[in-house]
């Protein structure tokens, strides 16, 4: 029987070791996978630079080709679109992340008030406000979610001014008439998934009506 006691506090020992090497592996991957984000956000930039370079050239030489310059302004648009859901979708997983990091600082008595870490660090404190739901993003990731909206808004603008757009039911011109609707989905699709990303987060985080947090991660 002591035999048995024995093994079973060998192997509660072991556990808690084995629980305490994979939060030490976590909270040091957390700021590797930190750092790789940062230096990847040089080949996000070489990205919006392509398309935004490809637009201009078309923009400047193939303008009077209606077809052509619709059918580059619609890719661009969806492309830039698909770029803020890539930033949107490494932020939601940076702020996951980080909360999990936050509940491993906390339970080593390093994170809260007057601790080593503020309660800033826990985005289940930081994201308490409903207003967060317009800059919920890292910073560093914010920056440039909102660079991609703002370029499919001065890329169409651009597209419209250029061929001096002007809507009439009976000479609509479905290239342009396309390029209009593509636009209207792309930005919106752009805005709403950060907007159902932070809901989601909050709800992940357990954050509650009430501003209470749960163990929901």
């Amino acid at each position: 029987m002591k035999d048995q006691d024995f093994n079973l506090e060998s192997m509660g020992l072991e556990k808690g070791k084995l629980a305490c090497d994979i939060l030490h592996s976590f909270h040091t991957q957390f700021a590797e996978n930190q750092r790789t984000r940062e230096q990847g956000f040089l080949k996000i930039l070489g990205f919006l630079g392509v398309v935004i370079f490809g637009y201009a050239y078309v923009y400047d030489r193939l303008w009077q080709h209606v077809i052509e310059f619709s059918f580059v302004t619609i890719a661009s648009e969806l492309i830039l679109m698909f770029g803020a859901l890539i930033i949107t979708t490494i932020a939601y997983n940076f702020r996951r992340d980080q909360y999990i990091n936050a509940r491993i600082r906390r339970s080593c008595g390093i994170l809260g008030v007057n601790r080593i870490f503020p309660e800033a660090f826990d985005p289940s404190v930081s994201l308490l406000s409903r207003w967060r739901v317009i800059n919920w993003m890292p910073n560093f990731l914010g920056v440039f979610f909102w660079v991609f909206p703002i370029f499919q808004i001065l890329l169409y603008i651009s597209f419209a001014i250029k061929l001096k757009v002007h809507y009439t039911v009976s000479h609509a011109n479905a290239y342009v008439t396309s390029g209009f609707i593509v636009f209207i989905i792309s930005i919106s699709t752009t805005i709403g998934f950060t907007i159902y990303y932070f809901i989601k987060l909050r709800t992940k985080l357990g954050i509650t009506k009430n501003n209470k947090t749960k163990d929901a991660v």
